[in-house]
């Protein structure tokens, strides 16, 4: 046993001697039966194998940074020592739970040994020893046991990449590689050096001897601010003729100490960092607390960031401040394909600039100051000086063809990838397998971005399949989204009953209850719905009021809060839905079948159970828990055939009647007090039921029962909010939808002067009374397109703790409430679990846990719930589009279309019937026209591009050829190709891309 003691003083000023002790064995097993005295083994792990070449012993760094090279190749019989599992616990978790996962694998024989608990490996960290060099001593020293032990038996070999524990390895003749060293003796397995990590860009020959010596990781709390200073790299020793100097394409960024100072004085802002889809050479930061977001424009500004980094940027002076692009520029698809032409564009933005610049000053000067109406808005503008963090995440696509690639096929060679995602830039990997590569979808992971490269550098991780299966697209739509679709682990379903066919609710848990079974309940969704989260009921009155109750699945009931089953749907924390699978929150078991509210099966609800007068106004209201047994469970169309049919007199009918009734008053009422009715071109696919492949596509059409539903679950949510804010003001689990941000509306005010109208947005009940105005003759389409457009002028709504925000900004700006949250869908949101967790506790039948009473640890929760749902949206978007290009496969489809914006060279188009847009360009790369005879001019005053024979301008019906084709080049991506027939004839070289 070692002791430690040391003296702590508490924060009330207390003094206080803790005392740590240490306890050492000697008979921990080595997991080998090599051994015979330490062959005790660790069951929850898999022992190495006698027969295997050798053993390998990985430090913490190689865990660290090769976690993908692990997972993928097929290595086998790895010593992972305790100090290296804590290491990388205390560093990253996310590849903590990887490592421990290929620990778990008994194929993999990946051993875990309690070097820290034997008494022959344990070390004494010395005086003066860092932590970092006293687990790098572990390492060796556990290293050296087995190599004492297995001498004459099997070959221990040590994996590091660090300079100094590989000098000192060797002083004590041990067998230790490099990891780039180990993979040439792979011959068996050659694409494993394809999935390493560089750490730089590095020549073969530096790759032979070792990789650049990383520090060691430091302890989480003196790495706040996780940096690396580009400026200071370390100078390679060489007796051989010096290279010559690369040239610095981008600046380098600020020191760590110099990003601290600038944050805390205000010179410096922090935020994250978001591209424009359209144009990959412009940006902008949204800086919490900052009215507008600051816009960042050009290559060296962007200074090598990627979607979604968290950046410092540095503002310019105002004389610089300048407006957004008014061109689309696409680096993957075609429209940039060397870097002269790169530059070419950017000097062209830079002249634009000042151009634009000219222009609006002149306009201001005329007018007497700024004005918006121009169609110009000067934005505050800056440049990214720093990194704080990366948005690592696996990246999606395929690699760039041309000839050179083809000739170099079987080299390792440089070649680039092109990713799904249209916002990130191509990243540069190496590779030995090109041919293999071609025309498949891969997975590649960013490593580096050095200032002398106009591209990444990355890593190849794994190979999905080929481009266009569905299959695989579909998978890379949910890796691209980060969407966890991976089977519920064994943990996760032991949570769950064990008499699965048999479970029936426990008499005792009914006495806990209101017992609703006799009670008209139903429930109304989407045709063929397995995740029945909510149903209703309504009884007249005798004194002329309703009873209206809205009845929830008692999710909470099986998903016992901190259980294996709660921490994985927190981190899942939404099923997303693709046209043709769900990808589930909660094991099948329970969301389609325990919690969900079948029809004439008794289920666990949590209700919420109004009086209402005639006019909807709440009298009284109830919540608690309950048992319910469905009456039916209704499809829309169902419900709707019910409500129109008056020869239906049986109870469910009356009771939908009397429901869309009082739904009418709730919506009345909050469309009065500022509710939008906003649009979006949803579309609903037919699919085989053999193959899943799209037969038919058509725009989803509400119904009047969706309004009933909808209006119910609102009235549930805003309730439940109410309440919970009130028991737990601070921490509250509540969801606001910010106001559209200052200049949002400019683009859209400025199309819609062109057609004499316009929209007053000083609140959300003004804008909603203009919208209702907006109305043209000739096109019965314009009101619902102004609404489509409106939505994505909008910011989006999230959820957030109650205690982090002043209760002014709760409002929710399209729903026109003061206070909102989601209670009504559990089964698949988890958000909807935590509020139902703190409804039980505000109503006395549960108690509140200390993390969901810290509104810091409820803010933490939400920030992930939100970062969750909108991947998820982008997912369901994504797999619309790819079916919309399988169902045009081999077709050709005429069709009405609208421009919805336009831009100096092309227009953007929405083909509201298959709800599929694109872009139609009218100037190449070169910027001559693409159309004989036709020479426009961008007015971006109007935002009209004009030529002497026709104009084009946004809300304007034009007939375009829809079709879907499959290119070669740039990735082999497929395509949805928009071809304008009329006013004009214009056939697009590239339109809409299978790419983010």
């Amino acid at each position: 046993m070692k002791t430690k003691s040391f003296i702590k003083r508490t924060k009330k000023g207390d003094v206080l001697r803790i005392v740590r002790e240490h306890y050492l064995r000697n008979d921990i097993g080595a997991g080998t039966e090599l051994l015979e005295e330490t062959n005790v083994y660790r069951p929850e792990y898999t022992p190495l194998t006698a027969k295997a070449a050798h053993y390998l012993v990985l430090d913490t760094n190689i865990v660290l940074h090769q976690i993908d090279a692990l997972e993928q190749s097929k290595l086998t019989n790895v010593i992972i020592l305790s100090t290296v599992l804590d290491e990388v616990r205390g560093n990253s978790m996310k590849t903590y739970k990887r490592i421990r996962k290929l620990c778990s694998a008994q194929e993999r024989h990946f051993y875990v040994f309690s070097n820290e608990h034997h008494r022959d490996t344990y070390v004494e960290r010395l005086k003066g020893e860092s932590v970092n060099d006293r687990n790098d001593r572990a390492i060796m020293v556990a290293t050296q046991w087995y190599h004492n032990r297995l001498k004459n038996k099997m070959k221990v070999i040590l994996i590091t990449n660090d300079k100094e524990l590989i000098a000192r390895s060797k002083k004590n003749n041990l067998n230790v590689q490099t990891i780039f060293q180990y993979a040439k003796t792979l011959k068996n397995q050659p694409e494993f050096v394809d999935l390493l990590y560089h750490p730089q860009d590095e020549s073969s020959e530096d790759e032979d001897e070792d990789e650049n010596n990383k520090q060691k990781p430091k302890n989480k709390k003196t790495n706040e601010i996780k940096m690396k200073d580009n400026t200071n790299q370390s100078k390679k020793k060489a007796k051989t003729k010096p290279k010559p100097k690369k040239t610095t394409i981008y600046p380098s960024h600020y020191s760590e100490m110099k990003l601290r100072e600038g944050i805390s004085n205000n010179t410096l802002l922090q935020g994250v960092i978001h591209f424009n889809r359209n144009n990959f050479l412009e940006a902008h930061v949204t800086v919490e607390g900052q009215v507008k977001d600051i816009l960042i424009k050009g290559r060296q500004r962007l200074n090598r960031t990627i979607d979604g980094d968290h950046v410092v940027v540095k503002l310019l002076s105002k004389k610089k401040w300048t407006t957004q692009s008014n061109q689309i520029i696409e680096e993957g698809g075609g429209e940039i394909e060397t870097i002269d032409e790169l530059n070419k564009i950017i000097s062209k933005m830079d002249q634009n600039d000042k151009n634009n610049k000219t222009v609006v000053k002149k306009s201001q000067k005329a007018k007497g100051g700024n004005n918006k109406k121009q169609g110009f808005s000067i934005r505050p503008t800056g440049k990214v000086v720093g990194i704080l963090k990366r948005k690592l995440r696996p990246y999606g696509g395929s690699i760039e063809i041309d000839e050179f690639t083809k000739k170099n096929g079987g080299r390792n060679e440089n070649i680039l990838f092109v990713p799904m995602d249209r916002k990130v830039p191509k990243i540069r990997i190496k590779t030995r397998q090109v041919d293999r590569l071609v025309g498949k979808r891969i997975v590649v992971v960013f490593d580096h971005w050095d200032q002398n490269s106009y591209y990444p550098n990355g890593h190849y991780v794994k190979t999905l399949g080929d481009i266009g299966d569905k299959e695989i697209e579909s998978e890379l739509i949910l890796i691209e989204n980060q969407v966890r679709y991976s089977p519920f682990c064994k943990e996760v379903l032991d949570c769950l009953p064990l008499k699965q066919e048999k479970w029936q609710i426990p008499p005792e848990e009914i006495k806990k209850r209101k017992d609703l079974r006799e009670y008209n309940i139903f429930s109304i969704d989407p045709p063929g719905c397995k995740d029945i989260d909510d149903a209703l009921h309504v009884i007249p009155l005798q004194n002329g009021n309703y009873e209206v109750g809205v009845h929830i699945a008692d999710v909470t009931y099986f998903v016992k809060e901190g259980t294996a089953v709660d921490i994985e749907a927190s981190e899942r924390c939404t099923t997303v839905y693709l046209v043709d699978r769900r990808i589930d929150m909660l094991p099948p078991l329970l969301g389609e079948n325990l919690c969900s509210l079948h029809e004439k099966v008794e289920r666990l609800a949590f209700s919420c159970i109004w009086e209402l007068t005639p006019q909807s106004e709440i009298v009284n209201t109830w919540y608690g828990r309950t048992v319910i047994k469905s009456k039916a469970a209704l499809s829309y169309g169902q419900a709707q055939f019910r409500k129109d049919n008056l020869k239906m007199n049986d109870q469910i009918s009356k009771d939908i009647r009397n429901l869309n009734m009082l739904a009418k008053n709730l919506r009345a009422k909050r469309v009065q007090d500022g509710a939008l009715q906003l649009a979006s071109p949803e579309v609903h696919f037919s699919l085989d039921s053999e193959t899943q492949e799209p037969l038919d596509v058509e725009i989803y059409k509400i119904k009047e029962v969706n309004h009933l539903v909808e209006e119910f679950m609102l009235l549930a949510n805003i309730s439940v909010a109410k309440k919970i804010q009130a028991t737990f003001p601070s921490s509250a689990m509540l969801r606001r939808h910010p106001s559209p941000r200052d200049g949002a509306f400019d683009n859209l005010l400025a199309c819609l002067a062109n057609v004499n109208c316009s929209l007053n947005i000083e609140s959300s009940k003004a804008l909603a009374d203009s919208l209702d105005k907006c109305h043209l003759k000739s096109n019965p389409y314009f009101n619902t397109l102004v609404r489509i457009l409106t939505t994505r002028c909008m910011t989006q709504a999230v959820y957030f703790s109650s205690g982090t925000v002043e209760y002014s900004d709760y409002w929710h700006y399209g729903l026109a409430s003061p206070i909102y949250t989601h209670f009504t869908s559990p089964i698949r949101r988890y958000a909807d679990v935590v509020v139902h967790r703190m409804l039980a506790a505000s109503i006395g039948i549960s108690s509140i846990s200390k993390r969901l009473s810290n509104k810091y640890e409820v803010e933490k929760i939400a920030k992930v719930i939100n970062h969750c749902h909108r991947m998820a949206q982008s997912a369901s978007r994504d797999s619309i589009s790819l079916h919309s290009l399988i169902f045009f496969k081999e077709k050709l489809m005429d069709e009405d279309g609208y421009v919805i914006n336009v831009k100096k060279n092309a227009f953007i188009v929405l083909v509201p019937h298959y709800g599929v847009e694109g872009i139609i360009y009218v100037s190449g790369k070169d910027g001559k026209s693409k159309v004989p005879n036709y020479n426009f001019h961008f007015n971006e005053k109007k935002q009209m591009l004009i030529s002497n024979k026709l104009t084009i301008k946004v809300f304007d019906k034009v007939k375009v050829r829809v079709e879907s084709t499959k290119t070669v080049e740039h990735g082999g991506n497929i395509k949805i190709i928009l071809s304008l027939l009329k006013p004009l004839r214009i056939i697009s070289e590239y339109s809409h891309s299978f790419n983010k």
